[in-house]
């Protein structure tokens, strides 16, 4: 829901059968321009496998526990990569000249320096989703405060009838007026409120942080959430999703996320082949010398 004269209005539902629908509607004409239908496509597949490896709750725990062995091999590959404080500008150095060998190890080198902490921030906030409750109590340990602002609830009337969109809107954004709206949930259960994502400026987060609560029945403003008011661990926790996917700096941001996220097949490969080069190739070398040295001389 951007509030842009040009953009169709995007619902997004979650149905056991159905899976994630995507639904496009004309905000003028009400009518639906077209859906999205993710179940049985490949692209819900790939977000099946990158969130639990296809193997449901047991892969889910399977991810997050990768995550944290991700953090930690980027962490051990900034201490191999230190060449000593006397040798440091070897570390950014990539001889084009030298043999394939060498230009595989400088390759590893720089590139696992380039995206050793992008990969841990990935990698740490990934795990979050497996592991939500014991990082809420360790932000709370270390910043103090709350790590999870409960969202507000209202007492259920069944004989009145709820309000409309629009009036819920329009209260919020009255509300909120110098926010631009961006994301609107409606109340999925009786004793839950609307809610209207504002960026205000200042925000790097482009779903924006500042909420407004809206009651349904009357469309009267419940609560308004400002993220800089919040406590620090309360922030925090909510930046854990852009950092994650890279939607904190606009498209440049998700666009160096996509260049991280690849990094690891690079790192893999090339690692593989040093590996290669400093074991197996040594190996095969000291099998072959000895047959050959076993050969009768010559007469």
């Amino acid at each position: 829901l951007y509030w842009d004269p040009g953009v169709t209005w995007s619902f997004r539902m979650q149905g056991r059968a159905e899976g994630r629908v995507q639904v496009y509607v004309d905000p003028y004409r009400n009518e639906i321009l077209g859906e999205d239908r993710y179940k049985d496509k490949f692209l819900q597949w790939v977000y099946d496998l990158h969130v639990n490896l296809l193997l449901g709750e047991w892969g889910e725990l399977l991810n997050g526990w990768g995550g944290f062995a991700l953090a930690l091999t980027s962490l051990s590959g900034l201490v191999i990569w230190w060449p000593g404080r006397r040798w440091w500008k070897q570390g950014f150095v990539y001889e084009t000249r030298a043999r394939w060998k060498r230009q595989n190890y400088d390759l590893h080198k720089v590139g696992g320096f380039w995206t050793a902490l992008p990969l841990l921030l990935l990698a740490v906030t990934g795990a979050y989703w497996t592991f939500p409750q014991a990082y809420e109590s360790v932000l709370e340990f270390c910043f103090g405060g709350p790590a999870k602002i409960a969202t507000p609830r209202v007492r259920p009337q069944p004989a009145v009838t709820p309000r409309s969109l629009d009036d819920a809107l329009a209260a919020a954004r009255v509300a909120l007026p110098a926010g631009v709206p961006t994301l609107f949930r409606p109340a999925a259960k009786p004793n839950e409120t609307h809610s209207l994502h504002h960026i205000l400026p200042g925000d790097w987060r482009t779903q924006g942080d500042n909420v407004v609560y809206i009651d349904p029945y009357t469309a009267q403003v419940v609560r308004v959430t400002l993220h800089q008011d919040l406590p620090l661990a309360a922030r925090l926790q909510r930046d854990i999703f852009a950092l994650h996917f890279g939607t904190f700096w606009g498209h440049p941001s998700r666009i160096a996320w996509l260049f991280v996220g690849l990094s690891p097949l690079l790192l893999f490969v090339t690692g593989l082949l040093m590996w290669w080069n400093r074991s197996l190739s040594k190996k095969r070398w000291f099998r072959v010398a000895p047959a050959a040295s076993a050969l009768p001389p010559r007469s």
